[in-house]
C-alpha cells in the first residue's frame, strides 16, 4: 500500500471509527484484500464500481425509497459477511436454526437494517471490525445507509475507505452526529466535530 497511515491505522485500530476519503483506487484494492488476508474474523464489505454498474438492474424490483433499498442492501451485504463467517468457522450462526436465520432475512428487509443492527450486538463479544471499501463509487443515498454504521448503537468498530470525500463537506450531513476520526488523503487523522465535542466533556 501506497499510504502507510492506512495500513498502520488497519493493524493498530480497534476501538475508533475510522474514515479515509480520497484514497487511490489500487489503495484500495489492495486494502480490500489486505483485510480479507490478514483479518479473516472482520466484516469486509467491498463496494466497487462493477458493482455500482450493475446494481440498479438488481434493485429495480424494489419499490420502496431510494434510501431505503440502499439501507437493506447494505445491512444484506453486512449479514452475508456474518454467516459466512460462522459458516468457516463451523459454528453455528449466532446459534440460530436455519429457520430462525431466514426469519431474520425476512424481518431484515421490512424494518430495514435493525436484523444487521441486532445481530452485530449479539456479536460484540467477537473481536471483530466492519470494513467497508467503496472503490469507484460516490453515491450520496449509499454514503448515508453506511453511515448508520458509525452510530454508538454498534458495538463494532467502523472503518469506512473511499475515493471521495463522501459529503463530509456538507453542511446538513448526517455525519455530524457521528464519533469518527477521518484521514484525509495521505494526511493524519482530523476528529469529527461529534467526537471532539464528546472528548471535551470527557475532559471536563
Amino acid at each position: 500500500m501506497k499510504n502507510k497511515i492506512l495500513e498502520r491505522e488497519i493493524a493498530d485500530n480497534t476501538q475508533t471509527n475510522e474514515i479515509f476519503t480520497h484514497q487511490s483506487a489500487r489503495d484500495l484494492e489492495k486494502t480490500a484484500l489486505y483485510i480479507k488476508e490478514n483479518y479473516p474474523q472482520d466484516l469486509c464489505v467491498h463496494f466497487s464500481s462493477f458493482m455500482w454498474g450493475h446494481l440498479p438492474r438488481l434493485l429495480s424490483t424494489y419499490p420502496q425509497h431510494h434510501l431505503v433499498i440502499w439501507e437493506q442492501y447494505v445491512a444484506s451485504k453486512v449479514l452475508e459477511q456474518l454467516q459466512s463467517q460462522y459458516s468457516r468457522s463451523e459454528q453455528s450462526f449466532l446459534n440460530l436454526r436455519d429457520q430462525d436465520l431466514e426469519d431474520l432475512k425476512q424481518l431484515m428487509f421490512l424494518s430495514q437494517d435493525e436484523a444487521a443492527f441486532k445481530l452485530l450486538k449479539v456479536d460484540q463479544a467477537q473481536s471483530r471490525r466492519i470494513h467497508f471499501v467503496m472503490n469507484g463509487i460516490n453515491d450520496e443515498t449509499l454514503c448515508q445507509a453506511i453511515s448508520s454504521y458509525l452510530s454508538d448503537d454498534i458495538p463494532q468498530t467502523t472503518m469506512i475507505y473511499t475515493n471521495s470525500d463522501i459529503y463530509l463537506q456538507d453542511k446538513s450531513s448526517c455525519w455530524d452526529e457521528y464519533d469518527y476520526v477521518v484521514f484525509d488523503g495521505l494526511k493524519e487523522g482530523v476528529p469529527s466535530q461529534y467526537r471532539s465535542q464528546k472528548i471535551k466533556k470527557l475532559n471536563q
